[in-house]
């Protein structure tokens, strides 16, 4: 289908002005990955709505944006499919600190381990000492 409205946020992923979007046929603004689920919107939104479905457009930079979608229907009144809303939500950020956080949460980890390991070897040497202080007395 062809874009009739965009918003600010659009322009912003796609490096492009309103201008240049409205008319333009939407599946161009996916990336290769995502172009065939992006044919298939109008199949399979004239049976149920569409809800964080993952594609990728192609960002100003010309990398992929990732986006999580929810795409509903519009229908005429006499039931017709006549367009789609599509809303998305770019989810880079959001990977990406996640991402952070899995390394973070890892790296604590491991310094958990080494701070238990250390704790061992302290008592170890503490029982150590007392024997040997019992074993020279």
């Amino acid at each position: 289908g062809r874009i009739q409205q965009v918003n600010r946020a659009l322009e912003e992923i796609t490096g492009k002005s309103a201008g240049q979007l409205v008319g333009t046929q939407f599946g161009t603004l996916f990336e290769a990955g995502s172009q065939r689920l992006a044919e298939q919107f109008p199949e399979k939104i004239r049976s149920e709505t569409l809800y964080d479905c993952e594609v990728n457009l192609i960002g100003a930079d010309g990398k992929p944006a990732p986006l999580a979608m929810n795409c509903s229907s519009r229908f005429d009144h006499e039931g017709r499919l006549v367009g789609m809303v599509l809303i998305g939500r770019p989810v880079g950020e959001l990977r990406r600190a996640y991402k952070q956080l899995h390394a973070t949460h890892n790296e604590l980890q491991h310094a958990q381990q080494q701070l238990v390991h250390s704790e061992k070897m302290a008592s170890l040497g503490r029982l150590v000492a007392g024997v040997a202080h019992e074993l020279n007395n």
